[in-house]
């Protein structure tokens, strides 16, 4: 899983195994340390909840997000690119929450595995 955050949003990008498990109703862990006593954990947790409870928990360095299971089966099983949501925060700005499948650059990179392909392949460059 890769994240990108900014100030009003956080965007997750899946590869394909973990569209799978998150479609199984399993959770997607992706964290990062930066010493040896402290780092950031990411979870995407499917529950059966409707759209409009998208819920984002934060304790500590754990950044939680729910989404609806049943949202996530109709998006693994087609060819949209994500869900999105636009979360409350207490302030008077939202946050734009994308979760969307990770799509192969059309010029291929060392870094990628597992990635959906790319719907553009053969029309245009990264």
């Amino acid at each position: 899983m890769k994240i990108r955050l900014t100030h009003t949003s956080i965007r997750y990008r899946l590869t394909q195994p973990e569209v799978t498990l998150l479609s199984k109703g399993e959770k997607v862990v992706e964290s990062i340390r930066y010493s040896m006593m402290a780092g950031l954990f990411f979870s995407l947790i499917p529950k059966a909840i409707s759209y409009a409870e998208w819920d984002s928990i934060r304790q500590g360095s754990d950044v939680r997000l729910k989404l609806p299971l049943k949202d996530i089966e109709a998006w693994a099983n087609s060819d949209h690119e994500g869900l999105y949501y636009r979360m409350p925060n207490g302030t008077d700005q939202l946050i734009d929450v994308s979760v969307e499948k990770d799509f192969a650059c059309l010029k291929p990179r060392a870094d990628e595995k597992d990635q959906f392909p790319n719907p553009n392949e053969g029309k245009t460059a990264c």
